[in-house]
């Protein structure tokens, strides 16, 4: 009887948390190759076909390249939730520069629809206290105009990163940020960003820095150099990546901040 008793009882945890069961308390993950992440991108990929002038909500464009053309589109996924028939899609299109997606869907019969897609890199900003954290604006603005939405669903934005992106990194009102990975411990913190205009119209070199916290505020130490430069630097040369230079330099600095 205990038996049959601890059996029902896994079978109902196996339901609650699969991937079918619409009423989860806590976002989670669609695995590679199941059928509804296929229909998540699927539903994507149809929207882009009609992006920015379906879909865009109240953001605005500048540029005129902003458009995806007809054909083949292939995504590297970079954050995929879903909570409550809702899901949150972060995904960079492959073969075109700069073409980032986030997007809100939301299941109606059965069927998944986009309600809103902006892309980071080009959208208008005309707030730069508002805008320095180029993503952080956008889940604010999304779960604005989507109050059913969980914050929960998208990704958390460390308290931490505004201050390192208006002290530490930008030194005038022209240039904001798509932060693309922030991770601090101990003081220390690594921030790999794209340092965009506020029009969206120009986009400069990654910017991938380490920042140490000093009497209160935050300096940063060392930049990844780019292209020629990163190939000529002596410590890439020595250790074979910036990543395993700084490690060398600054043992003292916690390995998990950077990405794996």
């Amino acid at each position: 009887m205990k038996r049959f008793a601890k059996l029902i009882f896994l079978i109902i945890v196996l339901f609650l948390t699969s991937e079918g069961f619409v009423f989860a308390k806590e976002p989670y993950t669609l695995s590679k190759g199941s059928l509804e992440r296929k229909e998540i991108l699927d539903a994507l990929r149809q929207g882009l076909k009609h992006f920015p002038d379906d879909y865009s909500l109240d953001f605005k464009y500048q540029r005129e390249d902003i458009k995806i053309k007809p054909g083949k589109i292939i995504f590297k996924v970079k954050y995929l939730k879903v909570l409550n028939q809702w899901a949150w899609i972060e995904a960079e299109v492959q073969d075109w520069c700069c073409a980032n997606i986030l997007a809100l869907l939301y299941k109606e019969n059965s069927k998944w629809t986009v309600k809103g897609m902006v892309n980071p890199h080009y959208v208008v900003c005309k707030d730069f206290t508002a805008c320095i954290d180029v993503k952080a604006y956008l889940y604010k603005t999304f779960t604005e105009q989507f109050p059913s939405v969980a914050p929960e669903l998208l990704p958390k934005v460390h308290p931490l990163r505004n201050a390192i992106l208006v002290n530490a990194i930008s030194d005038n009102d022209y240039y904001i940020f798509v932060v693309e990975h922030f991770k601090e411990k101990n003081g220390w913190a690594w921030v790999e960003t794209s340092p965009r205009s506020m029009d969206g119209m120009n986009i400069t070199e990654p910017l991938n820095a380490l920042f140490k916290k000093e009497k209160g505020k935050w300096k940063l130490i060392e930049s990844q150099p780019c292209c020629g430069e990163y190939e000529e630097h002596p410590g890439v040369k020595k250790y074979g990546g910036f990543i395993s230079y700084l490690k060398h330099r600054y043992p003292q600095v916690p390995k998990e901040i950077f990405q794996k």
